[in-house]
């Protein structure tokens, strides 16, 4: 019926998106903010429940949810209630107003920790989360995986005590 009258563009989407991208942004900030002990998993747990909960708010549940093993069955067999294009912008939203500008933050606080603990499930989705994202974000990625692996390098080869907590080679 919306649809019918234009309501849905012309009124609906346009202030649904507004309110949105100013909530997702301000949760962003928080959620930021909150981090204890730059863990930044938490935090990218988050976002992906967020994009989660935005596509079952608007695809059926014959439709694939991309990287939605995290989300509950529940919430994947809720929608739709929006329309496609909706869904997407607010997925949209997501990204780049609660992840987007707190890539670098993140990335600082958190990549070499997890890179430390070989925590290659939440290294796959901080990438997973930054695919969407323009290649500045990518790239940031990239560069602190690559100083992360040369500054190993550099402790390795320095002289001293070289025990590893994994180091499996006899004398």
């Amino acid at each position: 019926m919306a649809t019918e009258l234009n309501l849905y563009d012309a009124h609906f989407r346009p202030s649904l998106l507004s309110s949105s991208q100013t909530f997702y942004a301000d949760e962003g900030r928080k959620n930021l903010n909150s981090l204890a002990d730059n863990d930044i998993v938490p935090f990218l747990h988050h976002v992906r429940r967020r994009i989660d909960e935005c596509y079952s708010f608007s695809f059926s549940h014959t439709e694939a949810l991309p990287d939605s093993k995290d989300l509950p069955k529940e919430t994947v067999l809720g929608g739709p209630f929006l329309d496609a294009p909706t869904g997407r912008a607010l997925v949209d939203a997501v990204q780049t107003h609660a992840l987007g500008p707190h890539v670098t933050p993140l990335i600082d606080a958190g990549l070499s920790r997890l890179l430390e603990r070989d925590d290659v499930d939440e290294i796959g989705r901080l990438y997973r989360l930054l695919l969407p994202l323009p290649p500045a974000a990518k790239k940031k990625l990239l560069e602190a995986f690559g100083n992360h692996v040369a500054a190993a390098t550099l402790r390795a080869l320095q002289p001293g005590d070289r025990t590893k907590p994994n180091d499996n080679t006899q004398n």
